[in-house]
């Protein structure tokens, strides 16, 4: 299938469009020009977007099925939560659940995890075995096509095939597969953690204050429940991503990591936060692609 067209638009002027995961394959006649817009994207705006157009509705399938999973485990009494914390306690090696209180918890998961883990329910191992290749071969595909990506033949690509085979050899077994269940607050317990310059509502809470991921590429499943807000390069202001994209696109930022590999001053680590009106809760998928310290 072709690249999709359609161009969602924030203020006045046109966001990347929804680049086809297909075409981002070696194979298709259009990979070419999929791999110059994903470039662009990230110079032009610090993010990029994909949609699933092959076997579509299996891919949908995949991911509703690791959210549902996730959602029942989140609802579990914390004691049996906790008996999926991280087990390794070394620093870099946050895996496992964690509960940050009265903000947020979160599932993070390497490759494997999960099956080192008997009291496990099997339902969340299977679904988690589903979506965590899923993602990553759509990761490896896109940090493999911006990073080979040469803007004319004068000029060098940002790594060598080489390089890149390298970095993906070492990634798989240090990219991780998160869900994030971010609470509802009462008015008790609701205390804005932002200043006022912020622009956002009192009724709003910032569970996630905004930083940068430290690994290569972050892809994120849009929500249906909007949060996340990416800071634009082109705009150097907020964006509301989740409101501009439908559920189910997939979302990708850069890490503090390309910067370092690639050398290049056009490509930095993408800003984003999350904000929520304090009546909801949201529940986010995130895959970090990264090769650890």
């Amino acid at each position: 299938m072709g690249q999709k067209t359609t161009k969602p638009q924030a203020d006045g002027f046109s966001l990347p469009p929804s680049i086809a995961a297909s075409s981002l394959n070696s194979s298709s006649p259009h990979c070419q020009s999929a791999a110059k817009q994903l470039y662009n994207s990230f110079k032009r705006h610090g993010f990029a977007s994909v949609c699933l157009d092959e076997e579509i509705s299996r891919c949908l399938k995949v991911l509703d099925s690791f959210y549902q999973a996730g959602d029942e485990f989140f609802e579990k009494d914390l004691s049996q939560k906790q008996t999926l914390k991280q087990v390794n306690s070394k620093s870099y090696d946050s895996r496992g659940y964690v509960q940050v209180e009265h903000l947020k918890e979160y599932l993070k998961v390497t490759n494997g995890y999960l099956n080192e883990i008997p009291q496990c329910p099997k339902e969340l191992t299977d679904a988690y075995d589903a979506a965590y290749p899923l993602l990553r071969d759509i990761s490896w595909l896109c940090f493999k096509e911006f990073m080979k990506f040469k803007e004319n033949e004068n000029m060098k690509s940002l790594l060598s095939p080489s390089e890149i085979d390298t970095i993906l050899g070492v990634a798989d077994s240090m990219s991780s597969l998160s869900l994030i269940h971010y609470f509802k607050k009462n008015d008790k317990e609701f205390i804005p953690t932002f200043p006022k310059s912020d622009k956002v509502p009192d009724s709003h809470s910032m569970p996630s204050l905004p930083h940068q991921d430290t690994g290569l590429l972050t892809l994120a499943v849009v929500s249906k429940v909007p949060g996340l807000q990416i800071f634009d390069k082109r705009s150097q202001d907020w964006l509301e991503v989740e409101k501009l994209y439908p559920p189910k696109t997939l979302l990708l930022w850069l890490g503090e990591k390309v910067p370092l590999f690639s050398g290049s001053n056009d490509f930095e680590a993408t800003l984003h936060r999350v904000v929520l009106d304090k009546l909801e809760e949201r529940t986010s998928m995130i895959f970090l692609l990264d090769v650890g310290k």
